[in-house]
Parts: C-alpha cells; structure tokens; sequence
C-alpha cells in the first residue's frame, strides 16, 4: 500500500464519521423534491471528487452486484411507460451516493477499532438526544425541515436521524456490529443493549423492538449451551409479558403499542378481510394507509408480465412503507430473489431476520444513513460481498 492510499483510508475514516453522525440539514430547497439537497450530500459529492482527483476516472468497480441492481433499476423504469422519471432520476442518483458509500467504506475496513468507538457514541449521544426530544427539551432536523423544541413530530423522538423510523430501524444495527466485534467488554455491551432498547420504545417503532427482541434472542439462543434451559426461559419470558400486558392495559392506552390489543379484540370479531381492513383505520391510521398503499402499488405491478419480471422501476411513490414490497416492485421477482439469497449469505441469521422484519413497515431502501450502517456490517463481516 503506497502513501496515497494510507492518506485515502484516513480520508475515508473521517468522512464516514461525518456521514454517520451529521443530521439531516437541508441546504437547498427542490420544488419537486420536498427532501432537498442536504448536507451529507455533498460531502458524499466531495468524497467522489477526491476519489477522482487521486485514482482518475479509472476506478476499479469493487461491488461488481451492487452496480447491477444499479444498471437493472435504470432498465426497470426505462421499460415502464408510467413512470414518474423525475423521482426515478433523483432516486437514481441516491444509487449512485450508496456505490460512494459502499467504496468509503470498504477504505475503512481496516479501522474496526476506530469506528466501533464512534458508533457506541452514536448510540448514546442518541439515547440522550431522545430523552431529550421526547420531553421537548431540545428540537432536531427531519428529513424536510428543523423542528423546534416540544414540536409535536418529536414526541417520537429522531435523534441524528431523519425520523423516529429510520433512528429506530438504525441503532439495532449498530448494535450487532459492536457485539459481534468483540471490541468492547460484556459491560459495555450489555449497556449499549439498554440504550438501544431504551431509544426504540421512546420512537414506538414497533416493528423494531419486535425484529430486535427477535434478533437478540437468537444470538443468545445460538451462544447458550444448555439451549433446552434456555427455551423454557424463554417461555416464562414471553408467557409473563403477555400477563404484564394485558393486566396494566392502561399504561399502554396512550402509545402506539396499544394497537396490538386493539387488532387481537378485531381478530376476535372477524368476519371477513374487507371489514377487517375497513376497521383497521378506526385503530390505526398508519395502518390503514400502508394497506392501501400495498394494494394500489402490487396490482399495478401485478399488471403486466414485465413488471412482475423486470420491476416497475421507482413507482410514483417516495416511500411505500415497506422494504420487501419496494424491492419486490421496483426489481421484480427473479431479482427480489437473488437479492434476498445473498443477504441471507452474508449475514448471520438473526441479523437476517430481524431486517426482513423491520422491512416489513419500513422502507429500508430509501434511507440514507441505515445504509450506511449495512454498508458498514456486510464489509466488516462479510467480505464475500466484494465477489457478487
């Protein structure tokens, strides 16, 4: 490795810190892209630059399945005569800043030490920054604007995220790099777990605390070794939070989470799927919404042959509140596929499971700093990812 590249993985040390740790500042407003143009942006945009400045515009491409998808998206939306080639253009470019960031990070490989630190200070500078949100102590940046202190969108808090969705999806991920790194002692990491739950049920992201509490059962499970010990606690677990849950209902009235009991008292007066849906909206508004938004955009894709082989591109829709269904819809089937085989491949089990949990609300594809935390676990432990 010659000086130019030593100075380049410096380099690319310290923009990655900036990209995980900058909050989402808007710094020039789009008409037709209420988001607009941020700050981490145009670092990402810098970083190219010195790239080329340094190597010229032979690079090497590394992530020789990632610029598929690349070239896969662009025939997609290219083939569907209805798509909004505006927002594919924009979404386009987000494609071209996550092959940037893949490249960053692959620099940073060798610096496990160096990015573990700064991201279980992530984790606690989070942890605090939404306790402080929560009771409107302090104000925070969302995808579209600045928020003041005490604005209602905080009560879910964000942190250095975009929104409470992308805060809660993000932290669990961190978490499994710093444990399955073995950088930090039992302690620590036992409470870098609590800061991370902590964080989760202070954004009500359900589907997170779920995929976590999933995820982080199956690591124990695999690591035990009295595992029958282990699945009878796990029964006493499970058995008295369900007692706990239903006899102090009214701690739960006023969270988002009081809609599991809402949606067990509609299962018990279920008659058909149409009521069913038709009474989810007087239960739960966002999911009411997202069923909806599923129904509209999977008919559409289910409407030709092409689509559902090629992909509809990015369906008129910035998010569709679900991971699955946007790669599903977007790359069609044969590509949904492949792309679920390989990151089965190159994660472990129940980091696999807790994402295709979390995609199932979320979605994944279109945030900016989750990711970078993928971008993050699939090269520190997967170097595999460089032969697809």
């Amino acid at each position: 490795m010659n000086l130019t590249e030593k100075n380049l993985n410096k380099i690319s040390l310290f923009f990655l810190i900036l990209l995980i740790f900058i909050p989402k500042i808007k710094l020039i407003d789009i008409n037709f892209f209420r988001q607009g143009i941020k700050l981490d942006d145009f670092i990402v945009l810098y970083y190219l630059l010195l790239i080329i400045i340094i190597y010229g515009f032979n690079l090497v491409i590394k992530f020789k399945f990632i610029l598929f998808i690349f070239i896969w998206f662009i025939l997609a939306f290219l083939i569907n005569s209805d798509s909004n080639y505006v927002l594919n253009f924009i979404i386009l470019v987000r494609f071209v800043e996550y092959l940037i960031i893949f490249y960053l990070i692959y620099n940073c490989k060798n610096y496990h030490y160096e990015i573990s630190l700064f991201l279980c200070l992530f984790v606690y500078a989070n942890t605090l920054l939404s306790i402080f949100q929560s009771y409107g102590l302090i104000g925070g940046f969302s995808s579209y604007e600045y928020l003041e202190a005490g604005h209602s969108w905080l009560e879910r808090p964000y942190g250095l995220t975009g929104g409470s969705w992308e805060l809660g999806a993000l932290l669990p991920i961190y978490f499994f790099i710093l444990l399955r790194l073995k950088i930090f002692n039992k302690n620590t990491i036992r409470l870098i777990f609590l800061c991370v739950l902590l964080t989760l049920i202070l954004t009500q992201n359900r589907t997170a605390i779920t995929g976590f509490i999933l995820a982080v059962l199956l690591i124990l499970f695999n690591a035990s070794q009295n595992k029958k010990k282990l699945v009878i606690i796990y029964i006493i677990f499970f058995m008295s939070a369900i007692f706990i849950l239903y006899f102090y209902y009214n701690i739960l009235y006023n969270s988002r989470l009081k809609v599991f009991y809402d949606l067990y008292f509609l299962l018990q007066n279920y008659t058909n799927l149409l009521n069913f849906v038709n009474e989810i909206k007087m239960v739960d508004a966002s999911l009411y919404y997202r069923i909806n938004l599923w129904d509209e955009i999977i008919n559409y894709w289910l409407s030709n042959y092409i689509n559902i082989i090629i992909g509809v591109g990015w369906y008129k829709y910035l998010y569709i509140e679900n991971g699955l269904l946007r790669i599903l819809t977007t790359f069609g089937v044969f590509l949904f596929i492949i792309i679920l085989i390989k990151l089965k491949k190159n994660t472990y089990t129940p980091e696999f499971t807790y994402i295709l949990i979390i995609s199932l609300t979320i979605d994944l594809v279109v945030s900016f700093k989750f990711t970078i935390a993928l971008a993050i676990y699939l090269i520190f432990f997967q170097n595999k990812l460089l032969k697809l």
